[in-house]
């Protein structure tokens, strides 16, 4: 039999976390089911934004910055450095504490607002029931007299009609035309289709080359 929920939330993404964390501060039995692992293989909440988006570019634009200032500020100070290097290791190693931080602090907050997270694939299914399948390949069945979809920008289940799927964090090859999330933090612009011309996946794929190069280097 089905658990009955006030709100299920499909999705622990910014929307999603802060959508189930304010119901349930509101009274109401809230669930909300995540599928992301983190790099340690254990559940991570956030979505793309704590994981792989945000925090972790901005941990890493923080740690080139400082590299930056030591380089071209910090001799203002009367502070040198003789061939200061960059450990990449270190500073990949600072971004993953960080990000662990940030969703192990998401899972400290359902707790105390008692929220109760499913980790695995929500599926919404007629009659407001929603099946989880998780990690250990099990399945529950939950209901939810409201249902919030904040699947955010990881796009699923259209690999069979469409050849390129662009979300908010990667670019995977399936077929033509291009779906392009355009903003995943705002559900009207989750999915925009769009062609577009070898121009302009050479002018992305560069983009993307700089951007990597750039970090690596401490040159922003």
């Amino acid at each position: 039999m089905a658990e009955q929920f006030d709100v299920i939330v499909i999705g622990a993404g910014p929307a999603g976390y802060h959508a189930a964390i304010r119901a349930a501060q509101l009274g109401l039995k809230t669930a909300c089911i995540d599928a992301a692992l983190g790099k340690d293989g254990k559940p991570a909440l956030g979505g793309t934004c704590l994981r792989v988006g945000c925090i972790p570019s901005k941990a890493l634009l923080d740690s080139s910055r400082q590299f930056w200032n030591l380089t071209h500020l910090f001799g203002e100070h009367g502070i040198t450095a003789k061939d200061p290097q960059i450990d990449v290791g270190a500073m990949i190693g600072r971004k993953d504490k960080i990000v662990k931080q940030f969703t192990g602090g998401i899972a400290m907050l359902f707790k105390a607002n008692k929220v109760t997270p499913y980790y695995g694939f929500g599926q919404l299914q007629p009659g407001n029931v929603v099946t989880v399948k998780q990690h250990d390949g099990s399945t529950v069945e939950l209901k939810g007299t409201n249902v919030i979809i904040a699947a955010g920008s990881d796009g699923r289940g259209a690999q069979a009609q469409i050849d390129r799927i662009v979300t908010g964090w990667r670019l995977r090859r399936v077929a033509e035309p291009m779906i392009v999330n355009l903003d995943a933090q705002t559900p009207e612009k989750i999915l925009t289709l769009k062609q577009v011309g070898k121009a302009e996946r050479d002018a992305a794929k560069h983009l993307g080359q700089a951007l990597s190069a750039g970090i690596a280097l401490g040159v922003f």
